[in-house]
C-alpha cells in the first residue's frame, strides 16, 4: 500500500515538473525568432526633439534587438521621415516617452508605435502605425509603412525576391479587398464608389508598390499569410489593411 501511494505521489510530482517546463517553454519561445509576435511595446523610443517639432516611435519588446539592428531599424524609420518632413536627422534611443500633454510644437508632430507581425530566422516584419501632424493642418495623417528584413544579413526583403508579382496575386488582393469592404458595409457597394481597381487600388498602382517604385503599397509577412497597406483618401482612413491567408 506504502509503495503504491508512493508511486502516485511521484506520478503527480512528475506531472507538476512537466508542467513547469512547459511553461517556462512557452515563455521562452516567444523571444524565439521561429515564433509569432505579440504587438507589445517597450518604453524605449526613438525620439528626436526640437523647439519646432517632435517624433517619437515605440520598438517591439519582443525580440531582443542587438545596437546593429537597432541602428538598421532607426535609419528606415528616419528614410522614411525624410520623405514625409524632407527633413534629415538622426534618430536615437531615449527612454523619454512623449505623451500628448508634451506636444508643445509649432512645426510638425510624428507619433508611431510598431509591433513584430512576423519572425524567422530569415526575416523579420515590423508594421509601424501612427499619425503625421502639421500645426497649421486641418487634420492629422494616419501613418503605416513596414520593414521586412534579413536579421542575419541586415538587408531590406523585396516582396519581388521571394514572390512572384503577377495578376493572380493581385485578384486575390482584390477579392479580398472587396470582401472586407462589403461586411463592413452589410454587403452593399458603398455608394459613389466605382470598382476596387478604379476607386482603391488600380493593378499599376499594385505592382508598382510591391517593385518599390512608390509607396502607396506596403506588404509584410503575418502569422497566417501576408498583409497589404494600401492608400485611400482621408475620408477612409487614409490608408486599409488587407490580409491574404495562406
Amino acid at each position: 500500500m506504502i509503495k503504491k501511494v508512493s508511486i502516485i505521489l511521484f506520478c503527480i510530482s512528475m506531472m507538476i515538473f512537466n508542467c513547469s517546463c512547459s511553461k517556462k517553454e512557452s515563455v521562452s519561445a516567444t523571444s524565439s525568432p521561429e515564433s509569432s509576435a505579440k504587438p507589445e511595446l517597450q518604453s524605449v523610443y526613438l525620439v528626436e526633439n526640437s523647439d519646432e517639432n517632435i517624433i517619437s516611435i515605440k520598438l517591439p519588446t519582443n525580440y531582443e534587438f542587438d545596437e546593429v539592428q537597432n541602428e538598421f531599424i532607426a535609419d528606415f524609420v528616419s528614410s522614411k521621415f525624410f520623405k514625409i518632413t524632407g527633413e534629415n536627422f538622426k534618430l536615437t534611443k531615449s527612454n523619454t516617452a512623449i505623451t500628448d500633454d508634451t506636444q508643445n510644437y509649432s512645426g510638425y508632430y510624428i507619433n508611431m508605435e510598431s509591433k513584430m507581425s512576423y519572425i524567422s530566422d530569415n526575416i523579420i516584419s515590423i508594421v509601424f502605425t501612427g499619425l503625421y501632424n502639421k500645426m497649421s493642418a486641418a487634420h492629422p495623417n494616419h501613418l503605416l509603412f513596414a520593414l521586412n528584413f534579413d536579421p542575419k544579413t541586415m538587408n531590406v526583403v523585396k516582396f519581388s525576391s521571394i514572390h512572384t508579382i503577377d495578376d493572380s496575386i493581385y485578384n486575390e488582393f482584390v477579392k479580398q479587398g472587396e470582401k472586407e469592404i462589403l461586411e463592413e458595409t452589410g454587403g452593399i457597394w458603398p455608394e459613389g464608389w466605382d470598382s476596387f481597381s478604379k476607386t482603391l487600388c488600380s493593378k499599376e498602382t499594385f505592382f508598382d508598390g510591391l517593385n518599390g517604385k512608390n509607396s502607396e503599397i506596403e506588404w509584410y509577412y503575418t502569422e497566417n499569410g501576408i498583409g497589404f497597406s494600401y492608400s485611400v483618401p482621408f475620408a477612409l482612413g487614409n490608408h486599409r489593411e488587407v490580409e491574404i491567408v495562406w
